[in-house]
């Protein structure tokens, strides 16, 4: 069986418990496997090394964090892409690749004519990959797109609730993805790519490698490497037979690969290989 300690809550980062009850958590999880997932800090930092050794520590780490030491102190790392953990296994941590599953999943929307929503779902610190979009869709031949962004910042369109998220995905007729020029993007999870294929959108996106592994180009779906791809990638989705063509593979491509009981099972995997 399996005991939450403690699911602290965004944006929460440290351990919960102050430093004299690590001695009774320590006692309490002798022997098993303690996974860490989302904090750091002082208190987190002493909650592991009071670990006794018969206690098996694995951090799931989602992105890169350069000022998080906690993963390397661990005695491994699950990562939910596959650079991330050859990264760790560099740095001398054993590691495991489990991508993150989609938790929204609907069908491919119907073919349609008229405007085009593109949906943009992200956290705030990527907001500043929506200016060249933006620049690119006040084309002319660009001009039925409407852009509807979902974010955890007042800016966006729609603030991210897993409400408003689903919402804005259902009403939508293209997802993209646009990525920060920065070395830690290199080593990001597929997740944003995958669960917008899993909403049954066609996905227009930066070339990452991670993206490359779930993306056939063209087939169900665009990675681009320049500003000229997108527009390409963007004409080419106006048309509603494109569309829909593109969706009904990138849906398929996914499911059940990114479903939450395969996730599940690989998790379990992982588990028993350390347990």
């Amino acid at each position: 069986p399996s005991r939450l300690l403690a699911a602290p809550p965004f944006p929460h980062h440290d351990a919960p418990w102050p430093p004299e009850t690590h001695e009774r958590i320590a006692q309490l999880v002798a022997g098993e496997i303690v996974v860490f997932q989302k904090i750091w800090g002082p208190h987190a930092d002493a909650l592991r090394e009071s670990l006794s050794a018969e206690t098996t520590a694995l951090y799931a780490q989602a992105d890169l964090s350069p000022d998080n030491p906690l993963p390397l102190r661990c005695d491994g790392v699950v990562a939910s892409s596959r650079a991330l953990a050859e990264w760790h296994g560099q740095q001398g941590v054993r590691s495991w690749y489990v991508p993150a599953p989609a938790e929204v999943w609907l069908d491919p929307p119907p073919a349609r004519e008229g405007r085009v929503t593109l949906c943009w779902i992200a956290h705030r610190k990527n907001l500043e990959t929506l200016v060249p979009l933006r620049e690119l869709l006040a084309e002319p031949e660009l001009a039925r797109y409407e852009l509807v962004t979902v974010s955890n910042d007042s800016a966006a369109d729609v603030l991210w609730s897993e409400e408003s998220a689903r919402r804005v995905l259902a009403e939508s007729d293209v997802g993209v993805v646009p990525v920060r020029d920065a070395d830690e993007a290199a080593l990001a999870s597929s997740n944003r790519v995958t669960s917008l294929m899993a909403a049954g959108l066609p996905v227009v996106a930066d070339r990452l490698p991670s993206y490359e592994e779930v993306v056939d180009h063209g087939r169900m779906g665009y990675l681009c490497d320049s500003l000229d791809d997108w527009r390409d990638a963007l004409r080419e989705l106006l048309d509603p037979t494109r569309r829909a063509s593109v969706s009904a593979a990138a849906r398929a491509e996914v499911d059940p690969a990114y479903r939450v009981e395969t996730i599940g099972d690989r998790w379990i995997g992982v588990l028993d290989e350390v347990g």
